[in-house]
């Protein structure tokens, strides 16, 4: 049992969705209580979901704009090279935390794949 996932909860991934599961199925937490998808989002304040110090997991976890966003991403919204390339339904379009810190953008394509280096 979950306790800030509600059990009639469904978490898929669509078709389109993208294959991150940063604030879907995975967060980290910092030394200092910062909330994040990822440990590899840890310290990139623009991806921080709250702080456990101010207010419970739980909220954080449903209530942050963060994660509904994250949840909320679809094949349609990716930026950049990745978002007419043939493959991007394999990639399910990368990590968010590398397209972040390359591109400023949660939704930027991941420039570390071969492909998007055209």
């Amino acid at each position: 049992m979950s306790h800030w996932i509600p059990e009639n909860s469904v978490l898929s991934f669509e078709d389109t969705a993208f294959g991150c599961t940063s604030g879907k199925t995975s967060m980290a937490i910092d030394g200092y209580g910062n909330v994040y998808g990822c440990s590899l989002m840890v310290s990139m304040d623009g991806l921080s979901a709250g702080n456990i110090n101010d207010d419970p997991i739980k909220e954080i976890w449903n209530r942050s704009q963060v994660f509904n966003d994250f949840r909320k991403l679809t094949y349609d919204q990716v930026q950049g090279p990745c978002s007419d390339c043939d493959d991007l339904s394999k990639c399910m379009a990368g990590c968010r935390a590398c397209a972040y810190s390359l591109t400023g953008l949660t939704n930027g394509s991941d420039l570390r794949c071969p492909s998007a280096k055209g």
